[in-house]
């Protein structure tokens, strides 16, 4: 159940409101996977359909919704503000739809490949009925691969088609991945017989297909595929615009991510020069990752670690720096199957709060994790970051409609997430010169994937090579390579930088949204201290920026600053 009309936002009262509630419902029914990554229920055992009449079911629905709202009259701001939140992510995706992106929607973080894997790791597996729907589900997913290879297979006669790194790199996620169907959770001998014998047959049957999908991409697919990985200066644009809702200046972004990159290296030669002034940075990180007396070991202990600091950050900020729904006063820090998402990634509540917020934390073959390189991407998952975010906006039932509650928009929660990192500095709360560096390597991290990402995708338009301090690959035309030996450079081996690169390739415009939400998200801070004075409040700005939900970052300032100026009036 998805709760009454009250919990979905119809307690305003308004045609934009219901119509956002009616919308949710009909995008569930077109794309099962999105409504099960969003704990929207009842569609458990359906498969989304991403053949070439599926995705245009799901353009015509959103051109349906654009004309209304185009034709709505807000009745209040909240009203407002829904229709345009929902009204710009519809005209991006109207945008791609039309430029034909869905013919070569292939990567390797992101597109319906990894979505067959991960909609497993988010569904309950607590009931008999919820073994059931992950049966039913495994059924369908020979046929939904199939689909999507017929998505592909047009794209292939029109000549839209991912670069052949992708497909590359797909196939062999298909190999790895192609057991992932078989697992088990613990307590399952508790299941009748038969259906745990479907589920086997059923998880085989899926990997099977999952793994000749994979044959077919690294043979046939392959062939087809471009050899060039860029996509240029007119597609970025639009591919980033969709992330983080406004529209960027690449050439201008890119000179701004060399600053960024290199006041974040000095940074953090001062910082670990606190920790032994007698070493380099490269040997004091060095220091952090190999000594084991500054780490954790195994999952065990690392996730009682990280439970423990979640649950602290989270007594810590409620009341003084936020106020927290009581049903977002715990978050779950769980560990996913090897073979499912690579990173470490939040996973939100459901619609009715059954299922928890989650930190997921990959399953690896390390025994040992540094703690200085953990906190401050718990604080970027959990607390602060996207825990807080998304689950402020889902307790805004009666301020936001029931589209916003489930939005999520790149530059606007990435960079909610990182500035919750740089706030956890900012109060004190990295108590250590390590955590400091370690936040400081994350910054770092987001500041060169903006050079990397422009560089990669528009350089040879914009005729920018890789920088000279860079010495590997000084002057060099940006490509794959170079853009190894640069983020190499100043990241060293404590990323899985090829990995990296290839999701740059595969996700244009992403990759900004982290450093560039940031900077957004400091501005709007400073707009708000400007304007009040001595009357600004921290937790009132984040009550107030929080309770707007999600929004593309060209409506992000203004928006927050009009709150503010409207609770103080």
């Amino acid at each position: 159940m998805h709760g009454g009309d009250a919990d979905r936002g119809a307690s305003v009262g308004s045609e934009i409101f219901y119509a956002s509630s009616a919308y949710v419902d009909a995008l569930a029914a077109l794309d099962p996977y999105w409504a099960t990554f969003q704990g929207v229920s009842g569609h458990e055992r359906e498969t989304s359909n991403f053949a070439p009449e599926g995705v245009q079911a799901t353009a015509a629905l959103n051109r349906q919704m654009v004309r209304k709202l185009r034709t709505s009259s807000p009745q209040s701001d909240p009203d407002r503000v829904a229709r345009d939140v929902l009204l710009h992510h519809l005209e991006m995706e109207l945008a791609a739809f039309d430029a034909g992106d869905w013919q070569s929607d292939l990567n390797v973080i992101c597109s319906p490949l990894q979505s067959f894997c991960d909609v497993f790791d988010v569904m309950a597996t607590d009931t008999v009925e919820d073994w059931e729907a992950q049966r039913d589900r495994l059924w369908a997913l020979p046929k939904a691969i199939g689909q999507y290879r017929s998505a592909l297979e047009i794209g292939i006669l029109n000549g839209q088609v991912a670069a052949q790194r992708q497909a590359i790199a797909c196939a062999q996620q298909c190999a790895v991945r192609s057991r992932h169907f078989s697992r088990r959770s613990p307590g399952t001998d508790q299941l009748p017989a038969s259906l745990l014998a479907e589920h086997d047959q059923a998880a085989a049957s899926a990997g099977a297909a999952y793994s000749d999908f994979g044959e077919w991409l690294s043979t046939e697919y392959r062939t087809r595929s471009r050899t060039d990985d860029g996509v240029g200066v007119e597609r970025y644009v639009r591919e980033a615009s969709k992330f983080i809702g406004m529209t960027i200046d690449p050439r201008e972004t890119y000179y701004w991510g060399l600053e960024q990159v290199h006041d974040v290296w000095s940074d953090m030669k001062s910082v670990a020069a606190e920790i032994d002034n007698s070493l380099s940075l490269r040997e004091v990180i060095d220091v952090l990752d190999t000594d084991p007396t500054r780490a954790v070991h195994g999952t065990q202990e690392l996730a009682e670690f990280l439970q423990r600091h979640l649950d602290s950050m989270l007594l810590l900020m409620d009341g003084m720096h936020f106020d927290i729904d009581p049903r977002a006063r715990h978050i779950e820090v769980r560990f996913t199957p090897s073979g499912g998402s690579p990173a470490q990634h939040y996973t939100p509540p459901s619609e009715d709060w059954t299922r928890p917020g989650r930190y997921c934390y990959p399953m690896r073959n390390h025994t040992s994790f540094p703690r200085w390189s953990e906190l401050t991407i718990a604080h970027h998952e959990g607390v602060p970051g996207h825990h807080l975010q998304v689950t402020a906006s889902m307790a805004a039932s009666s301020r936001l409609s029931r589209f916003q509650r489930l939005y999520f928009n790149s530059g606007h929660g990435e960079g909610w997430a990182v500035y919750a990192e740089r706030l956890c500095h900012d109060l004190g709360l990295l108590k250590t010169p390590e955590y400091v560096l370690g936040w400081l390597r994350e910054q770092l991290l987001r500041a060169v994937r903006v050079v990397v990402d422009i560089g990669m995708h528009c350089g040879e338009e914009l005729n920018i090579g890789v920088p000279f301090d860079a010495p590997a690959a000084a002057g060099a035309p940006w490509g794959a390579d170079s853009a190894f030996a640069y983020a190499r450079h100043y990241l060293g081996q404590g990323f899985d930088m090829r990995c990296e690169i290839d999701r740059y390739l595969g996700w244009p415009g992403q990759a900004i949204s982290y450093t560039i939400g940031e900077r957004e998200w400091l501005g709007a801070r400073g707009d708000a201290q400007r304007s009040l004075g001595a009357s600004f409040d921290l937790k009132a700005f984040h009550t107030a920026a929080l309770g707007l939900g999600a929004m593309g970052l060209a409506q992000l300032r203004p928006e927050i600053l009009r709150a503010l100026i409207s609770q103080t009036s």
